[in-house]
């Protein structure tokens, strides 16, 4: 087995650089401002200041499970008093990143096997460069969410399964990854199941048994911890994904879904994949324990293929999609060492790598040209509404973008769009027209409305007063809209709001623009 460091030290460098220069292109964007490439970072540190104030909910006055992650709030309430909050997703992101690219070198040091030592470490060094740049690492570590952690997970799920087809051993991390792997994201249910029936199937009683139980009663018990605060089983934000509206059925979803997989470039990469992994399974002779190895890790890309979603700023597949492509490596390493040990082979391989990476992952390569663009657009929405209501206004808002204007916010915030209100996803998805919002900002007190109009599917109220538009400076890459339309759901508040605003236009970044509607 290869055990030389340098191309990890090599890749890890390289990759390090390429983030510091996102962040210095970020910070020259924003004026001196870090912003993550979402909005969705700051409901989790907007969560999580409140769990670390012994309360599960985005406004301190209500329960909401706006978070799709049962761990990851947890983990950032547990630097709530630490300066520079909002950087805390970052630097577990970061070390995230290191383990990445630790699990990834021991399965490629594993599986690839030159002769050449100069050629192991150069394909070693090379592939770990390429494969991180080809996964989005750089970008799901900049969203500032917990796909970076939940990749992680997920390829120590792979490792440890490596790690016992090599020397039978079945290892505490291993165990205690299966367990943590779901609880990060529920998408890595099906990839912890299948490793857990891997070890039933092995005999591994104990282990298996531990993840297992472990496994459903953390699940179980936090799907009756959401019940008992009289919300549903599943937080709100994940059932906001799964159902799109009033006529949602299995079948329909199951229907929509194939016909994604069918004509999704992201979809059709993962059936390629799973294809490849298929014929080894079925062509392997006698070696039972590698095809039941196999079948887990296919389990989980079907998985996958059949119930999960794809981009959203290219991250909700990046975690099956380097768990197959390492697993398809190890899977296939005997050809792979063969062919590269052949004289010649190794310019031929390098070839083969360039353009892999430049047909299957061209996606990523152009979205790491977007980043800075994409913290600039939560840097001129997010964070000046959040700076207008905090500093300004000081009251109840409602939006349909919750994070940044909720995060470090002690007014009140109604989520319009429903992933900290099971009232207004509901009526959303079921309501014909805009007597919800009414109702709904009647009922708490909310009297400025900072939302993207053309979102919903209903108008907004007739009675609601336009008081002004905030604009973008730059084209958009996550943002639902270059502009966001202000309301103010009654008279004496457009009144105010029209000073304030007068105010508070001075102050945004060269190129935002504040446009007021004449009363």
């Amino acid at each position: 087995m290869q055990t030389s460091g340098r191309p990890l030290i090599i890749a890890g460098v390289v990759i390090l650089i390429l983030i510091a220069a996102e962040i210095y292109t970020i910070l020259n964007f924003n004026s001196g401002t870090f912003t993550y490439t979402l909005d969705d970072p700051y409901i989790h540190l907007a969560l999580a200041d409140q769990i670390a104030a012994m309360h599960y909910g985005l406004n301190s006055t209500e329960f909401s499970a706006p978070s799709s992650s049962i761990l990851w709030p947890f983990l950032l309430a547990v630097t709530a008093w630490i300066p520079f909050r909002h950087l805390h997703p970052l630097i577990l992101n970061l070390l995230a990143i290191v383990g990445v690219l630790f699990l990834s070198w021991k399965i490629l040091s594993t599986s690839i096997r030159l002769k050449n030592k100069t050629d192991q470490l150069f394909f070693t060094t090379l592939l770990l460069i390429v494969i991180p740049l080809g996964i989005n690492l750089i970008g799901i570590t900049l969203n500032g969410m917990e796909h970076t952690a939940q990749l992680f997970c997920a390829l120590l799920i792979i490792w440890g399964g490596i790690v016992y087809l090599e020397k039978e051993q079945t290892t505490w991390w291993f165990v205690l990854a299966l367990i943590i792997s779901p609880l990060i994201r529920y998408e890595n249910l099906p990839l912890s199941g299948g490793f857990i029936l891997f070890l039933l199937s092995e005999k591994r009683l104990k282990p298996a048994l531990t993840a297992g139980t472990a496994l459903i009663v953390v699940l179980a018990g936090f799907s009756l911890f959401l019940n008992g605060l009289d919300l549903w089983f599943l937080p709100t934000s994940v059932v906001a994904k799964t159902t799109a509206s009033e006529s949602f059925s299995w079948w329909s979803t199951l229907t929509s879904q194939i016909q994604e997989v069918t004509s999704d470039f992201r979809a059709i990469r993962l059936l390629i994949l799973l294809a490849f992994i298929g014929l080894k399974v079925l062509f392997i002779k006698d070696d039972w324990v590698v095809k039941k190895f196999g079948i887990a890790v296919g389990a989980a890309i079907l998985a996958h293929l059949l119930f999960g979603k794809y981009g959203w700023y290219h991250r909700y597949e990046i975690y099956i999609w380097a768990t197959s492509i390492l697993a398809l490596i190890y899977l296939y390493r005997d050809g792979i060492t063969y062919f590269l040990n052949q004289p010649g082979n190794a310019r031929w391989g390098l070839l083969i790598i360039l353009i892999s990476l430049l047909t299957l992952t061209a996606p990523y390569l152009y979205g790491l040209t977007t980043i800075p663009t994409a913290a600039n657009n939560v840097y001129e929405q997010q964070f000046q509404t959040h700076r207008f209501v905090t500093e300004y206004y000081q009251k109840p808002v409602a939006v349909n973008d919750i994070g940044y204007v909720a995060f470090q916010n002690d007014a009140y915030v109604l989520d319009l769009w429903g992933l900290a209100s099971t009232e207004a996803l509901e009526a959303r998805q079921t309501e014909k027209t805009a007597d919800w919002m009414v109702e709904l900002t009647d009922e708490y007190d909310v009297e400025l409305v900072m939302i993207y109009a053309d979102a919903f599917e209903v108008d907004v109220p007739n009675q609601w007063i336009k008081v002004g538009e905030l604009t973008t400076s730059r084209s958009v890459i996550i943002a639902h809209d270059r502009t966001v339309d202000i309301f103010a759901t009654n008279q004496a508040t457009a009144i105010e709001l029209e000073s304030l605003f007068s105010e508070f236009a001075p102050t945004l970044p060269e190129g935002v623009q504040f446009t007021p509607i004449d009363l």
